[in-house]
């Protein structure tokens, strides 16, 4: 294995996995013991300034308006983020490839009957789509529940990227069934079952990868879509700022990097900080990403 590959495989991956090792020690070892500081004095004892804080050297993503550290908070819901983009990236996935290879095999009769049902899919954006199937949720969010809700939401967002990925898979299907090696195979009397584990699917794993990271940036980008609409993975909860009991404010349930976008919208011109922090992390994240799937892009030949 060269150099290149160490650099544009195993590097992000890294990364990726430290910075979900440490959020989970953060939330379950250290998370109690930090305690924000609403008002800062300085050397004379004199008042400083009140949260919300800027960047500096101690807190370098700086504070919220209730002066809780913006990097600590990241480093939290980083798992939130990467971990549902991740399992609705894979289930995506597994659940098109299965259901693109079951579609290839079916006689065209009823390939032409089904395909007006996949239109929405594919000529409607997937963010319209979520939208409409979770916007509902919203008015009975109270009354299901965080766990239910964050159920549902998934459900929907793996939902509607599965007949995307179907359609593609069949395509390459149909494509590779066309070689000279699998019509020799099926003169053997080779199954569709063995053709397909056999001699299809190895040679379209890494094009099943490339994929497979395309949908965990789409998932990233749905759910900044849905922040910035203040639909809150796992729904939203009461919030504000401390010593202001009028502030209506509504905060993500899961703490995800999405929901600290779309709660924070609005201080954008006075406090911009905290909204450019995890939408920097966003950035980050799907740049690692990116390494990866450009080199799959660059070697899938």
């Amino acid at each position: 294995m060269n150099k290149k590959k160490i650099l544009f495989v195993f590097v992000p991956f890294i990364l990726i996995a430290l910075l979900l090792l440490a959020s989970f020690v953060y939330e379950f070892g250290f998370k109690n013991q930090v305690k924000p500081e609403m008002i800062k004095y300085d050397e004379n004892g004199e008042l400083a300034g009140r949260a919300p804080f800027p960047p500096s050297l101690l807190q370098p993503f700086g504070t919220d308006r209730n002066a809780n550290d913006l990097g600590l908070r990241l480093l939290e819901g980083a798992k939130y983020t990467i971990l549902f983009a991740v399992g609705a990236a894979i289930l995506r996935i597994v659940a098109g490839v299965f259901a693109g290879s079951f579609f290839t095999f079916l006689p065209r009769t009823l390939q032409s009957m089904a395909k007006p049902f996949f239109i929405p899919y594919q000529y409607i954006p997937s963010f319209i789509l979520v939208l409409v199937l979770i916007w509902p949720m919203e008015l009975i969010k109270n009354d299901i529940g965080y766990t239910p809700m964050i159920i549902y939401q998934f459900s929907v967002i793996v939902l509607v990227g599965i007949v995307p990925v179907m359609l593609l898979m069949s395509s390459e299907i149909q494509q590779t069934l066309k070689e000279p090696y699998i019509q020799v195979s099926y003169h053997l009397g080779a199954n569709n079952k063995h053709i397909m584990f056999k001699h299809v699917l190895p040679v379209l794993r890494k094009r099943i990868f490339i994929l497979f990271f395309q949908q965990i940036i789409q998932v990233l980008l749905l759910l900044i879509y849905l922040g910035v609409f203040e639909l809150f993975i796992g729904g939203d909860k009461p919030g504000g700022i401390f010593g202001d009991e009028e502030s209506s404010r509504s905060l993500s349930q899961s703490g995800e990097w999405a929901g600290m976008i779309g709660q924070s919208k609005f201080d954008l011109m006075t406090a911009p900080w905290i909204v450019l922090g995890p939408g920097v992390a966003f950035i980050l994240l799907i740049f690692l990403l990116n390494i990866v799937l450009n080199y799959l892009l660059y070697h899938e030949k």
